[in-house]
């Protein structure tokens, strides 16, 4: 029968339950004014009001009520943001939260209040005022509070996708309705199934659902048993008897009897001020890599799962005795919180909180001392990948609204300035640890550049200025923030224009953010270039394309690093932290550029079975291009360098070292030694950019070799096993001076077993 034929049977209208009985689980009778239950527990019976339009229509224009719905909530949101009663939430009352089964549904948690959640794009609101199932009926699940969620849900799903979405969003599959017996929730379960389905036009991606809800209170009924009939079985196998499915049954159970995290003792945790000093050490320290926190307006007590994850960061920067085994044990409990809230409440994975908290966990997870914590940040990193692009958060427009700021005031402005630069710079964040995994880990990023359509982030000045006023002062002729570039336009006019494109790139991390990308684009191109199973000649079409690319972005990063480098002009110390950041990412970017360098690398240094085929294709690589030798020699010596001079303890130096000096061992035996008889001249490779004539000479041993004496810091001679096992050393000295990351200590045993291995052959 059609949707609209006069003929169909008009849908039944439900009930709508008052405020009183809604709030603490209790099924209501819909009487009015005054329900059987609020009449016998003697407590006022209020229900919220409808319109008579809603009231007297079993039908309901749902297109006009979502738009009216959105504009009311623009309107009235922060209004409910200051008058809403928020409970108060500790983090030692965060950490200590249990299983599910141990708290009620209709009670207050320990990760939020009872207030029911209202933001920007809330549909919470007119719960009631539906006469058929709505999304907001995944409500029965569980409280949401303010300061539960860092910001709204989006629900920008239909950014993701390049199809045009219907004028007001669909409802999801809803929670059923408590019922007091089986058969009364798969009834209204098998209703709600029902009247929430929508033809395959109005939804044409089985995807673009906004998360439902993740835990049924009941299993819907399979099948009615009155009519129920033998089915004759295609096996032999054996059946299922009565006590397996009391065993099924039972092990189902088991998670809600027996949850699978015990509570933790709380007796230890810490005091506020060793926990505002872990906060404080992270913005000095870690900010700068990721600044995706607004820092002068960051509240810990409002974001706890992100409050969480920046202690987990900062408090290894404090010196603490104990700072490494609390960090690791709250890296633990913060993932377990997340988990838990994310499948209590399904719509919390497509919030700003999620996303950063997460990201937090996957930053961690890969400086982590154990497989495991590694393996966590891989899930987090497709985590975040997925959910981010399922908000469009990667697409112009999408994520957080853009506001006119004309008619607004200057503290208006700015806040809501800061909730859109909030969003597009945790975009970038996931980018940025995306395409991270490509350069340390040499696993494919699951992001391109092509993937990201949103504007590069504001100015760093923009982002962090203190006050409303400090803001407005810096663009004085203009009311908003000055836009911004997208990255494909900046990377057209820095590799096809000429040296004024690079001086417009006046912000440090705009120019992070092109070498980082050039650097994803070179990691596609050397995969291309070296995917097929059988070796091409170097001479093909592809080969050829690939090599001319390569050296073409290869050269506009070189560019840029001698146009703006360390000793261009004097930077303050977090401006020199990014520099140092971006000259070590140029440096790695020529060693992804290598040929298939970095694929049998790892082969050769596991000396397993597959060694001897790796070194066979590492000599072979080393005879094709001479060259090509001392260039990852020349750069694996310059980022030991930097990690020697300019140590910062940023999440990427326990790789780079690592890198640098097991390459720069390995170039050690590869490169051919000069004759005894011949008269050479000293060489240092390590040597920083500053002195020109030393700069000069390293280029033309580069392009030309020719008769020197190459030497490092440490090393009087590079060439031959001598100085192989002294870059080693050099190498496990510097890591063991990485006090901060626990994975250098792992990398630092790990070369030392490299250099025992060696002295014993």
């Amino acid at each position: 029968m059609r949707l609209h034929d006069p003929d169909r049977a008009a849908a039944k209208v439900r009930r709508k339950s008052c405020t009183s009985c809604f709030g603490s689980k209790i099924k209501c009778s819909g009487t009015r004014p005054v329900c059987s239950s609020c009449e016998k527990r003697g407590i006022d019976c209020r229900y919220l009001r409808v319109s008579e339009s809603q009231a007297g229509s079993n039908t309901v224009n749902r297109t006009s009520q979502a738009q009216s719905n959105t504009q009311t909530q623009q309107a009235d949101s922060d209004e409910h943001r200051r008058s809403d009663p928020v409970e108060e939430t500790t983090l030692a009352s965060l950490v200590g939260v249990r299983s599910p089964r141990l708290q009620s549904l209709g009670q207050s948690t320990a990760l939020g209040s009872s207030t029911p959640y209202r933001g920007q794009f809330s549909y919470i609101d007119d719960a009631h005022d539906l006469g058929t199932a709505n999304n907001a009926d995944w409500l029965g699940e569980g409280p949401i509070s303010d300061s539960a969620f860092a910001g709204p849900f989006i629900p920008g799903l239909w950014d993701f996708f390049p199809m045009s979405p219907p004028q007001a969003p669909q409802p999801v599959l809803p929670l059923p309705q408590h019922s007091e017996t089986q058969e009364d929730a798969s009834e209204d379960y098998s209703r709600d199934l029902e009247s929430n389905t929508v033809s395959d036009f109005e939804h044409p991606w089985p995807m673009e659902w906004n998360p439902g809800s993740s835990q049924p209170w009941s299993l819907p009924l399979l099948e009615d048993p009155q009519h129920y009939k033998p089915i004759a079985r295609t096996f032999c196998n054996n059946p299922i008897t009565a006590s397996g499915i009391t065993t099924l049954k039972a092990r189902i159970n088991l998670y809600y009897d027996y949850g699978p995290w015990q509570q933790i003792q709380l007796e230890n945790f810490p005091s506020g001020d060793s926990l505002n000093h872990a906060i404080d050490m992270y913005f000095v320290h870690f900010h700068a890599v990721l600044p995706m926190v607004h820092h002068p307006t960051f509240d810990p007590q409002n974001d706890l799962l992100v409050t969480l994850g920046l202690i987990t960061i900062g408090v290894k920067y404090t010196g603490f005795s104990g700072a490494q085994n609390f960090s690791k044990a709250l890296f633990e409990l913060t993932r377990r919180l997340i988990l838990s809230r994310a499948e209590r409440e399904r719509r919390f994975v497509r919030t700003e909180t999620y996303l950063t908290a997460q990201l937090l966990q996957a930053v961690f997870g890969y400086l982590g001392d154990d497989e495991r914590t590694f393996e966590i940040a891989e899930s987090c990193r497709s985590s975040l990948v997925y959910n981010a692009k399922c908000m469009g958060l990667f697409r112009q427009g999408s994520g957080a609204p853009e506001f006119e700021q004309n008619d607004l005031s200057p503290d208006a402005s700015w806040h809501a300035w800061i909730r859109t630069e909030r969003y597009r710079r945790l975009a970038w964040s996931i980018y940025e640890l995306d395409t991270s995994s490509a350069y340390l880990h040499n696993n494919r990023p699951l992001l391109s550049p092509e993937d990201i359509n949103i504007p590069l982030p504001s100015s760093s000045q923009h982002w962090e200025a203190q006050s409303a006023h400090a803001w407005a002062s810096l663009h004085p002729w203009a009311s908003s923030c000055p836009p911004t570039g997208s990255l494909r336009d900046v990377i057209h006019n820095v590799v096809h224009g000429t040296e004024t494109g690079f001086s417009k790139l006046q912000d440090e991390k705009h120019r992070f953010l092109v070498v980082l990308s050039l650097a994803r684009t070179i990691w596609s191109l050397k995969e291309v270039h070296f995917s097929s199973i059988i070796e091409q000649p170097n001479n093909g079409f592809e080969s050829a394309l690939c090599t001319q690319q390569q050296e073409l972005l290869l050269a506009t990063i070189d560019k840029l690093y001698r146009s703006d480098g360390l000793r261009s002009r004097p930077y303050t110390r977090s401006q020199q932290q990014q520099v140092v950041y971006r000259a070590q990412l140029t440096h790695i970017t020529h060693l992804i550029g290598a040929g298939d360098l970095m694929t049998f690398l790892y082969s050769y240094l596991r000396r397993g079975h597959e060694s001897v085929d790796a070194e066979f294709r590492m000599r072979k690589w080393a005879e094709r291009d001479a060259q090509r030798v001392r260039r990852v020699a020349y750069h694996s010596a310059q980022l030991l360098g930097l990690m020697r001079t300019y140590p910062s303890n940023l999440p990427s130096e326990p790789f780079v070292v690592f890198h640098a000096g097991v390459i720069l061992s390995v170039m050690s035996i590869l490169l051919p030694a000069c004759p005894a008889s011949v008269e050479t001249l000293p060489l240092q490779i390590d040597h920083l950019h500053g002195d020109e004539q030393q700069d000069e000479k390293a280029q033309a041993w580069i392009k030309h070799g020719g008769n020197f004496s190459i030497w490092v810091h440490g090393v009087t001679s590079l060439i031959g096993e001598q100085g192989r096992e002294q870059i080693l050393d050099q190498t496990a000295w510097l890591l063991g001076g990485m006090n901060v990351w626990p994975i250098a200590k792992k990398f630092a045993v790990l070369i030392i077993s490299l250099r025992e291995g060696l002295a014993r052959e």
